[in-house]
């Protein structure tokens, strides 16, 4: 179907437009059938709100239709499947020869993720009517993000040969940031102590001097004489990545399967068929009794929270830069969060726990703050341990 006509800007005056607005308007009653009221896709509606077809016509010549609504989900029509789309075809691999793949198990799935996303924010009608003007705005960026996806990506990936695609494809590494931040992909940047005392953030977010040593927040650049922190602690919030694991298909059935594909034979591969798993579903039933919520491991080794390997890592005040990850755990932990389930279109409370750390000894050391020198240095013995000293060493 033509949708061209969406793009023009003198309505009134346009015949096409005109036309295509009753297109739109047919194709919504064949579509939906003997309904009295339908969405509205204007630019100020934005599908949120349900008006009589001749409300709707008239909104659509008074307003302009919202131009990012290229899939009409709301009005019978089917949402686009990715490895259909026309500029992903290869009819040259259609055959399936032996020693050949499938292309299309191999197609990113992004466009089918910003669907999935766009979905999610559509599966209530009464959150729909009182959706806010900014859950609207970022429905509106996903639809854009979803257009988007579905052009045809070039080969060779320079400016100069990219025809008629600046408004497509970002070019400078803030608008990269910026359209990652709108997926959901960003980092939160924390200043932090040159000491590693404490975070400028929450109740310290407005200090200027570290409230335990007292040290500057900023040193000054002498060029341009802007404040530059000390350090940046470069955060990447947990929730929305785990979010974003359930919003495709293929990766939700993934995150269920030990319980739905895992054969329990007594054999040792997977954590799942582990005592600790087991012994952690004894403990906390509620948990274990949903499969969707996620167990986690926790690496510290190499961690450097200034994005600097030149500067030295934080060692015994790691706790300091963990901060912002412990407050998201416990968050996780004891109210979870909304989340959205591609595979089975339904909407579910996650929780997540870390089980495990994965570290060496020293390391451990650091990240439990128990010492790992000197006659206390075994966690298991405890206050119990043997030990015997070598000249000066304790062993």
């Amino acid at each position: 179907m033509d949708k061209s006509w969406m793009m023009i800007q003198d309505r009134l005056k346009s015949k096409e437009y005109l036309e295509g607005v009753q297109s739109f308007i047919e194709f919504a009653t064949k579509n939906l059938g003997p309904q009295d009221e339908i969405r509205c896709p204007c630019v100020d509606c934005l599908n949120g709100t349900k008006f009589s077809r001749h409300v709707v016509r008239l909104h659509l010549i008074r307003r302009g239709i919202t131009i990012s609504y290229r899939t009409w989900v709301h009005h019978g029509e089917h949402a686009p499947i990715f490895r259909d789309h026309p500029s992903m075809r290869n009819d040259d691999t259609e055959t399936n020869e032996p020693g050949m793949t499938d292309n299309h198990e191999n197609v990113d799935e992004l466009p089918t993720m910003l669907e999935e996303i766009y979905m999610s924010g559509l599966m209530d009608d009464n959150i729909d009517e009182e959706r806010t003007s900014s859950e609207r705005h970022n429905l509106l960026k996903f639809m854009k993000f979803f257009d988007d996806a579905q052009r045809k990506v070039y080969p060779d990936f320079f400016k100069d040969i990219l025809p008629n695609c600046d408004e497509t494809v970002p070019w400078t590494l803030y608008e990269v940031k910026k359209f990652l931040r709108e997926l959901g992909l960003g980092y939160e940047a924390i200043h932090a102590c040159k000491n590693d005392c404490t975070l400028f953030w929450k109740d310290n977010a407005t200090l200027e001097n570290c409230p335990t040593c007292t040290e500057c927040r900023y040193k000054l650049n002498d060029k341009t004489g802007k404040k530059i922190p000390h350090k940046i602690l470069r955060y990447f919030p947990l929730t929305p990545r785990l979010k974003r694991l359930y919003m495709s298909k293929k990766t939700a059935a993934f995150m269920t399967w030990h319980k739905d594909k895992r054969v329990d034979d007594g054999v040792l591969r997977h954590p799942a068929d582990g005592e600790a798993w087991k012994d952690f579903d004894r403990l906390h039933p509620t948990f274990s009794a949903d499969p969707r919520n996620v167990r986690l491991g926790l690496a510290t080794d190499g961690f450097n929270p200034f994005g600097n390997m030149r500067r030295s890592a934080p060692g015994r005040d790691i706790d300091i830069y963990l901060q912002p990850l412990v407050e998201e755990l416990t968050t996780l932990w004891e109210h979870g969060v909304q989340t959205y389930d591609a595979l089975n279109g339904q909407i579910f409370t996650m929780h997540a726990a870390v089980m495990w750390t994965i570290n060496d000894f020293p390391a451990y050391g650091s990240l439990s703050g128990w010492s790992t020198k000197g006659y206390l240095a075994c966690p298991n013995c405890n206050m119990d341990a043997s030990s015997q000293s070598l000249r000066s060493k304790i062993g």
